[in-house]
């Protein structure tokens, strides 16, 4: 077995014995683990220091390697109920162990409880903790996003304030007030028309929005006035005439769930007639408009002139 490999096993069911001949050591392991805190986050300084511990060649030495190395020294800490000062040390700790015992890192005095250690409390009992974790760091990414409400950003990986994953690498705008996502694809494609790829071109913008739920209503009658009747002498015989009271029915109105609503705009450009029409889905909203009418004209004048390089867009309206 691989010497290295042997001593990862070791760190996991020995917690408290040396992890690294030269810097932790039975006797006090936090007074060593103080030194190799300094660049325990560092992956290519601790492949050199277990390199130097082990005499393993660096190539021979892997991440998993580099990551049960420092799972030996994070069960040590804990069992000492003493961690660096360091929040990154510690949120790779709450990682590394968190499929063992319950850890103590939660109950060590901190200034202020790193959203780390929240999200791994949550995750706990979860189904799938890697996938509940990655939904926590959504969510603190989208805290510490630097997009301003109403300002068009590159959205970057994490949750937007809908709760809905971004879509990264477009430009987004967010509207608090109307509870409300805009995404705008950064570069325009091109269209496939009638079999041919060298006229049009269009940009998608992706809309999200919060819909309020909405109780349905029951149809409704209601009579306007009473009925008449009239009747008149036919000589021999009375005829008589009646007109009912007027009714008007309502068909009242469907119950409607509440939550996110999306839909996609495509704006399409022919770049031969200088026009633009909006599509919502896949239907022509309005009508096609002069391109001069729009604020399109710069999108046009950019990418009208190098069409065919464009990738390929999803839109097929006009296929066939």
């Amino acid at each position: 077995m691989n010497p290295l490999a042997q001593i990862s096993r070791f760190l996991l069911t020995v917690p408290l014995i040396a992890v690294s001949t030269t810097l932790l050591h039975a006797q006090r392991p936090i007074y060593a683990s103080e030194l190799i805190q300094d660049f325990f986050l560092d992956d290519a300084r601790m492949q050199q220091h277990m390199q130097k511990s082990s005499g393993q060649e660096d190539a021979l030495i892997t991440k998993k390697d580099i990551d049960e190395f420092r799972k030996g020294i994070c069960l040590a800490w804990d069992n000492y109920r003493r961690y660096p000062p360091n929040q990154g040390i510690k949120e790779l700790c709450v990682k590394l162990i968190s499929g063992n015992a319950p850890s103590r890192i939660n109950a060590l005095p901190t200034k202020q409880k790193p959203l780390q250690e929240d999200s791994h409390s949550a995750c706990l009992n979860a189904k799938d903790y890697e996938g509940c974790m990655r939904y926590q760091a959504g969510r603190s990414e989208t805290k510490a996003d630097n997009c301003k409400p109403g300002k068009w950003c590159k959205a970057t990986a994490g949750i937007d304030i809908l709760g809905k994953p971004k879509i990264e690498g477009w430009w987004m705008k967010s509207t608090p007030e109307s509870q409300s996502v805009g995404y705008l694809r950064p570069k325009p494609r091109k269209v496939l028309v009638r079999g041919k790829t060298d006229r049009y071109i269009a940009r998608e913008m992706v809309i999200r929005y919060y819909q309020a739920p909405r109780a349905g209503t029951a149809p409704t009658t209601t009579t306007i006035g009473s009925s008449t009747t009239n009747c008149y002498d036919a000589g021999y015989s009375f005829n008589c005439t009646t007109t009912p009271a007027t009714t008007i029915t309502s068909p009242g109105v469907a119950a409607r769930p509440g939550g996110v609503v999306q839909f996609t705009v495509t704006t399409v450009i022919d770049c031969h007639e200088k026009t633009v029409g909006n599509h919502r889905g896949n239907q022509l909203d309005g009508k096609w408009v002069k391109l001069s009418k729009t604020s399109h004209q710069k999108l046009a004048n950019n990418f009208c002139p190098v069409v065919e390089s464009l990738e390929l867009s999803s839109f097929s309206k006009y296929a066939e």
